[in-house]
């Protein structure tokens, strides 16, 4: 639970707050389990404070610094983000839902598990960030630094990362069904066993992104449709829809070797 005394200077603002983790630089702030619902916090001095489970839904955290934080559990519904420092915060189990956190820096954090279904990451800085197993279904990726981060096993569906930087990436198991990801760079990621189909239907898996996302336009668009069928062809009229898309990974994996 938060302690009361630190709540309670928070609740006066910003200013009084910072003015207070000045006067008092050795102490951890702990407001573990509070509720800050729609509290403004912009610009506030939160580094290495103890926000476990910590209700901020719809708080505005713009150019806050909340470095080496413990957010685990935390719920950042629909919070503002921009230009916030979370490096080297846990945020392991955190909630993003529907949060914006363009141009934030999130760098050598720990996100694993964390859901930011639909969250807002434009240009983020992710770089070398521990996001094993991570929800970022249909968030936006644009442009962000995901350089050297763990995102192993983590949930990409149908999430957008054209222009991201993914070099040397650890993109092992990934689910990646209806995935965009034009002009991504690549070099030295390691993309093994990433999992191309719908969670509901049989397992496919490729070893590219690219190639992924090309198997998702195929099997989804009407023109790649026409395409679908002379690959078909190819691969054996006499085998069922299935088996062809279980072998049309290898085929492709020769054609661009």
């Amino acid at each position: 639970m938060a302690n009361y005394k630190h709540l309670e200077i928070l609740k006066q603002g910003t200013d009084a707050w910072n003015r207070w983790r000045e006067q008092y630089p050795k102490i951890l702030p702990d407001l573990s389990e509070a509720n800050l619902e729609n509290t403004v916090l912009s610009f506030a001095h939160l580094s290495g404070a103890d926000l476990r489970k910590v209700n901020l839904i719809r708080a505005d955290l713009s150019a806050a610094n909340l470095s080496e934080a413990n957010l685990s559990g935390a719920n950042f519904g629909e919070a503002h983000f921009a230009r916030t420092n979370l490096q080297r915060a846990n945020l392991t189990e955190a909630r993003f839902i529907r949060t914006t956190l363009s141009s934030s820096n999130l760098s050598h954090s720990d996100l694993s598990r964390a859901d930011l279904t639909g969250a807002y990451l434009y240009r983020a800085d992710l770089s070398y960030t521990t996001l094993i197993g991570a929800s970022f279904r249909a968030a936006y990726l644009g442009s962000a630094d995901l350089e050297g981060a763990n995102l192993s096993e983590a949930n990409l569906s149908e999430a957008h990362l054209s222009g991201a930087n993914l070099r040397k990436a650890n993109l092992t198991g990934c689910h990646v069904y209806g995935i965009s990801v034009w002009d991504v760079e690549l070099e030295g990621a390691i993309q093994s066993g990433l999992i191309i189909t719908h969670p509901l239907a049989s397992t496919i898996k490729v070893d590219n992104l690219e190639v992924a996302q090309f198997i998702y336009l195929l099997l989804n668009n009407l023109v790649f449709r026409l395409i679908s069928r002379q690959a078909a062809c190819r691969l054996g009229s006499r085998d069922s829809r299935q088996e062809r898309l279980m072998r049309l990974p290898t085929l492709l994996r020769k054609k661009l070797v």
